[in-house]
């Protein structure tokens, strides 16, 4: 644990000069699909949401989420554009198809930088296809170190997004700030590996079989390779504590 605060100070100092970036415009675009990677078959049985907007011109698939808690959600706030009606929105649960999947209708949303925790209407509980994830904020893996990371994104920087859930395998490589100007982990990824495009944003990034942070943003077409995933700080984990979403905890 000591050493994990550690971490957290220098890479908060870090962080800092960083977000001045972003408070002058110069923030990186949202991610949004995984290229390259694993492509994970058609199945039921995932603790993956997909995340939808009921639009004049119909469904829009907008991010993708995990699902930590009974009825909650967690995916990257910028998911949800400014004074959108969240009751417009809906998840699918369950599948790894996008378009499929039990669907639950979202009540209401609560943010913390680039992290949001959308409200569901019904239990998950329910439906024995949808499994969960499981938070941790007591673990980060070092600079150096491969985690995972799902996402229905696309598969390339201009190709349409993935109609399957894919699997990239990134490395962490420094710190950084997400889209809001929080913590984040800077993270490498290639086309064998995969790496994080449009249409990732919101999904988990998992290590040693735990979330330990939320896709927040691609470096643009200048930079194909680099990506940067909202960390769980001691903010973070209060305002997932107070959003009663099961934190270090089975559920």
């Amino acid at each position: 644990m000591k050493n994990i605060r550690e971490h957290r100070a220098r890479r908060t100092a870090a962080a800092a000069l960083l977000s001045l970036g972003v408070a002058l415009g110069l923030a990186t675009p949202p991610a949004q699909a995984v290229e390259g990677g694993t492509t994970i078959g058609s199945t039921w049985g995932t603790g993956m949401a997909q995340v939808w907007e009921m639009t004049p011109g119909g469904p829009a698939y907008r991010c993708s989420g995990s699902v930590v808690g009974p009825i909650k959600v967690l995916t990257a706030a910028h998911c949800f554009k400014p004074g959108v009606d969240y009751t417009d929105f809906y998840v699918l649960v369950g599948h790894t198809e996008k378009g499929k999947g039990h669907r639950i209708r979202v009540g209401n949303v609560n943010k913390h930088k680039d992290l949001a925790v959308a409200s569901l209407t019904a239990d998950v509980r329910r439906h024995s296809e949808v499994h969960h994830v499981a938070l941790n904020t007591r673990i980060e893996p070092a600079h150096g170190e491969y985690a995972h990371v799902q996402g229905w994104g696309r598969t390339c920087l201009t190709c349409r997004g993935s109609l399957q859930l894919k699997q990239a395998r990134v490395r962490v490589v420094d710190y950084g700030t997400d889209l809001a100007g929080g913590p984040a982990y800077r993270v490498f990824g290639s086309p064998k590996n995969g790496a994080l495009r449009e249409g990732d944003s919101g999904g988990p990034m998992l290590w040693n079989g735990r979330q330990v942070g939320v896709v927040s943003d691609d470096s643009g077409p200048n930079d194909a390779h680099h990506a940067h995933i909202s960390l769980f700080d001691d903010s973070a984990e209060r305002f997932l504590t107070d959003m009663h979403v099961p934190v270090n905890t089975a559920w």
